[in-house]
C-alpha cells in the first residue's frame, strides 16, 4: 500500500484498528504527514459534497419539471398593482437603512470563522467500526446527541484521538461547554488534532465570553482571521 492509498484508507476508516492506531503514530510524529492527511481530507470532503449537491441538484430539477406539469395557468399580475407592490416595498426597505442603527464595529461574529467540523465520510458495513460510523450519521446529520449516545463506553473499532475528538465536536456544537473541555483535553500536544483543537477551544471561549482564557490561547494558533479576532480582544 503506497503512502497516498494509506492516507485514503485512514481518512475512510478502512484500516484494520491496529494499523489505524499505528497510523496515528506515525502521523503525530511527522508534520509533513499531517500535512497531507489534511490536504487529502479536505479533497476528500469536497468530492463527497460535489456528489450531494448534484443529487440535490436532480431532485429539485425532478420537483420543478412535476410542477410545470401541474401547473395550467399562469395568474399575471395588473401592471400597476405591482408597481404599487413594488413602490411599497423600496419605500419599506428605505425607511429601515434610513432609521435602523449601524451594527458595532466592536462586535464579533463567531460564524463568521468558526466552521462546524464535516465529519468524516461515512463507511458503512465495517464491522469493527460500525458503531462509531453509526454516530458519524447522527453527527454529520446534525443530531449531536444520538451521535454522542452511540459514542458513550466506546473504545475499540477507531483510533482513540480520533473518537475524542469528534466527541468534543458533538459537545461543541450541543454548547455543552464542561464536557467539550473535559473531552478536547484528553488530546495531547502530539497528537493529529491538536492544531484544531486549538481552533475550537478559541471558539468556545469566544461563546462563553470568557475572553481572558481566549487571549492566552490565541497567540498559539495561526489561521486566517486570528489579526481580527486579536483586534476583538484587544477592546475587552
Amino acid at each position: 500500500m503506497t503512502r497516498e492509498e494509506k492516507i485514503e484508507a485512514y481518512i475512510l476508516g478502512t484500516l484494520s484498528e491496529s494499523d489505524h492506531l499505528a497510523f496515528e503514530q506515525e502521523i503525530s510524529g511527522d508534520e509533513s504527514l499531517q500535512i497531507e492527511v489534511e490536504n487529502m481530507r479536505t479533497l476528500v470532503m469536497g468530492i463527497e459534497t460535489f456528489q450531494l449537491k448534484n443529487k440535490l441538484k436532480d431532485v429539485a430539477l425532478k420537483i420543478d419539471q412535476e410542477k410545470e406539469e401541474k401547473q395550467t395557468k399562469v395568474v399575471s399580475l395588473n401592471r400597476l398593482k405591482y408597481l404599487a407592490i413594488a413602490a411599497s416595498i423600496i419605500a419599506i426597505a428605505s425607511f429601515g437603512v434610513w432609521f435602523l442603527p449601524d451594527a458595532p464595529t466592536d462586535e464579533l461574529l463567531v460564524s463568521d470563522y468558526f466552521y462546524t467540523d464535516p465529519g468524516l465520510p461515512t463507511k458503512m458495513g465495517v464491522n469493527d467500526q460500525y458503531e462509531f460510523y453509526e454516530g458519524m450519521v447522527s453527527y454529520k446529520s446534525g443530531d449531536y446527541k444520538a451521535a454522542l449516545e452511540r459514542w458513550e463506553g466506546l473504545e475499540g473499532g477507531i483510533g482513540l484521538d480520533t473518537l475524542t475528538y469528534y466527541k468534543s465536536m458533538a459537545h461543541l456544537n450541543e454548547k455543552n461547554w464542561s464536557q467539550f473541555m473535559e473531552e478536547i483535553n484528553k488530546l495531547s500536544d502530539e497528537s493529529p488534532f491538536a492544531e484544531k483543537a486549538d481552533w475550537y477551544r478559541l471558539q468556545a471561549f469566544l461563546e462563553m465570553e470568557d475572553y481572558e482564557r481566549a487571549k492566552i490561547i490565541l497567540p498559539s494558533i495561526k489561521r486566517e482571521g486570528v489579526e481580527d479576532i486579536q483586534k476583538f480582544l484587544e477592546s475587552r
